[in-house]
Order: structure tokens, then C-alpha cells, then sequence
């Protein structure tokens, strides 16, 4: 077997070269894997070397960690993962004895380490070797595309059980890129019958109409206050979530929020924001954060599965590995019209464009 990686060599340099196929270790698996998705995390890496105080890229470096594939190889387990499984994987693993994982808030672990955050290398790479016990299996109709795009979908819906909407709710979601798009989607999974998105872009704006958004605001051309005001009545939302993490949407949201309301903070902001505590005060409103997502990948997978959430729709662009460069540079410079970017690992892989 020939493996091949897909790496970040320089800032927006990216090359595909071989490597060794890895060797497996006590609690692994070999991985043999289909697709990966471009993460806004692997962009910062892409354009900037580095997200905020965390370590430097070590060009050359593996970028990505959504992924799913098949299993070639495992030893024993009590996961019933077995050799020919499909399987996406779960990026982050805890060290599973301190406080946090014995009390099943595992995803702040401090103690664990995530692929794809230096120094670990990341899954954009044919062959990856992972931990048994943190793999899902993929039902036979849930495709390893779907796989590779369970890991953003775990992200909404961890902010979606944060935020635990009523059908009768107004909801508010703030920034339309990919995380906001799987927060819409889980949202409607629930039943949620009002929801008003809003993001700079048109493209992005009209996919979430498509979806199943209730009202769309171009922040470009409308005040988002003053819009969300008319919507309600000049009530406002019971449920806002920021996932464009921005500085400016974040400050936005003890505005947009209701008497008694919640707020669910789902963006990596690395900036300091203005905010408006005397509203949330005086609201008596609810801040929620999110880290990552607990206990969300068998919710997503069976969501999927049952066709409650098509998630296919927010992949629109997906290229073969060996034109991994300008599907970087596109998802990189060309976010107006990219919401998921993919990385096909098969041979003979093919570009695909569910935008078109």
C-alpha cells in the first residue's frame, strides 16, 4: 500500500507527497480514509500558521480532522469495530480518568490531544492509524461523504442541546458559514418552525433558504437590530446563537435576545468583544459556550440515518486529493460561495460541485 498525505508546506502552500503507511498501535485502528473536510481551524493554519496562542504549524504538516473511511485493520476491542467497517472519527481523544471525562464533560479534557493540532498530524492522508474508542460506525446508508461531515453536524448539535429550542421558539442564528448552517439544520430537526439567519453573504443566505431558514437578513444591506425587532414584534428571539465568531455579531447578541432568553456562543472568538452586560441584566437572559461537542456523533449519525437531516447539501465543493491546493485556496478566498469544502483521499477521485 502506498500512502499519501496531503500537507501544508509554507503559509497557503499546499503539496501532496507519500509517507509511510503507519503502524499500528495497542487500541487502533488502520483507517483507510475516503474523505476530509477543510475545517476553518485548517485555514487559519493554511493562511495564518497558527490559531491564536496555540503552537505553530511545523511545515510540513498534515492538516485536517473531519474524516471517515473503512477500517483495514483492528485489534481487539470492546467497541465492535471489526476489519471492512465504515467509520468517522471522533478528532479529539481524552485521557478518560480526570475530572472532566469522569464526569462526562470528556471534550474538556486538558489532558488530550487533538489530530490536526500541532504537534499531532492531521487525517488528510490515506491511511491514518486512530483510537478504537474513538470511532463511530457508519450505517450502511449513511455514506463515509456524510461521515466526513459528522464531525461540523456534532458541533450544531452540541449548541442546539445547549440551547434546547421549543417548536414555538424564534430563533436567531448569526453567521451562515458551516457551523451556522448544521446549527440551522439541527434546529429544524427538532421542529423549530421560526428561524431568522443572517450573514454577509447572499450565496450563503440563499442555500439557508433553501434548507428551511424563515427569514434571511443580508448584514451587508440591513440593520440585523433593527430587522430581528420587526420580525418579533419588538419582543426579540428566545434563542440566539453566534457562529460566526466574530467580535461584532458576539456583541450583537444581548441585543437581539429576548426578556428571560438564551444565548448559546458557538464561534471561536480570539478577540476581545465590547458587550452589552447591562441587557443581559436587565433581560435576565441566559449566556451559554460551547466547547467542541460532547456526546453528539451517535445524535448526528442517527439524524443522517433516518434522513431527519440531509447534511450532503452543505458540501459544495469537493476535490480529489491532487488538487488539494485549490480547494485550499478556494475554501480560503472564496468564502462567499464555499460552505464545506472536501478532500477526496480515493484513487481516481473526481471534483464534484453541489453548488452548481
Amino acid at each position: 500500500m502506498e500512502n499519501y498525505g496531503v500537507y501544508l508546506t509554507d503559509l497557503e502552500t499546499i503539496e501532496t507527497r507519500t509517507l509511510p503507511v503507519p503502524v499500528l498501535a495497542v487500541g487502533e485502528a488502520l483507517l483507510e480514509v475516503d474523505y476530509c473536510g477543510i475545517c476553518g481551524s485548517d485555514l487559519h493554519y493554511y493562511l495564518e500558521g497558527k490559531i491564536g496562542s496555540l503552537p505553530k504549524a511545523p511545515f510540513p504538516y498534515i492538516l485536517g480532522h473531519e474524516c471517515a473511511g473503512t477500517v483495514l485493520e483492528v485489534g481487539e476491542n470492546d467497541q465492535d469495530i471489526h476489519v471492512g467497517d465504515r467509520v468517522c472519527i471522533e478528532p479529539a481523544v481524552p485521557c478518560g480518568h480526570c475530572r472532566y471525562c469522569m464526569t462526562g464533560r470528556y471534550n474538556l479534557c486538558t489532558n488530550n490531544y487533538f489530530i490536526s493540532t500541532p504537534p499531532a498530524n492531521g487525517a488528510m492522508q490515506r491511511y491514518l492509524t486512530f483510537p478504537v474508542r474513538m470511532m463511530h460506525k457508519l450505517p450502511e446508508n449513511v455514506s463515509t461523504l456524510e461521515g466526513a461531515l459528522m464531525e461540523p453536524l456534532a458541533v450544531g448539535a452540541f449548541a442546539v442541546k445547549k440551547g434546547a429550542p421549543l417548536t414555538t421558539d424564534t430563533v436567531v442564528i448569526l453567521g451562515m458559514g458551516c457551523i451556522g448552517m448544521v446549527t440551522m439544520l439541527c434546529c429544524l430537526e427538532r421542529g423549530v418552525k421560526n428561524l431568522i439567519v443572517s450573514d454577509l453573504c447572499q450565496n450563503r443566505l440563499d442555500l439557508a433558504k433553501q434548507l428551511g431558514a424563515s427569514h434571511t437578513i443580508n448584514a451587508g444591506k440591513e440593520n440585523v437590530l433593527e430587522r430581528v425587532a420587526e420580525l418579533t414584534g419588538g419582543i426579540g428571539a428566545e434563542l440566539v446563537f453566534e457562529t460566526a465568531g466574530s467580535p461584532y455579531t458576539a456583541a450583537q447578541t444581548s441585543g437581539l435576545v429576548c426578556r428571560g432568553g438564551r444565548i448559546v456562543m458557538v464561534g471561536n472568538i480570539v478577540k476581545e468583544v465590547p458587550y452589552s452586560f447591562r441587557n443581559i441584566y436587565l433581560k435576565e437572559a441566559t449566556i451559554y459556550s460551547v466547547f467542541r461537542y460532547c456526546d453528539c456523533f451517535p445524535y448526528a449519525i442517527d439524524a443522517v440515518s433516518r434522513g431527519r437531516i440531509d447534511i450532503q447539501k452543505i458540501a459544495t465543493d469537493i476535490f480529489p486529493y491532487t488538487r488539494a491546493d485549490e480547494v485550499f485556496r478556494k475554501a480560503a478566498h472564496d468564502k462567499d460561495h464555499v460552505i464545506k469544502a472536501v478532500v477526496d483521499l480515493r484513487h481516481n477521485a473526481k471534483e464534484k460541485n453541489n453548488a452548481s
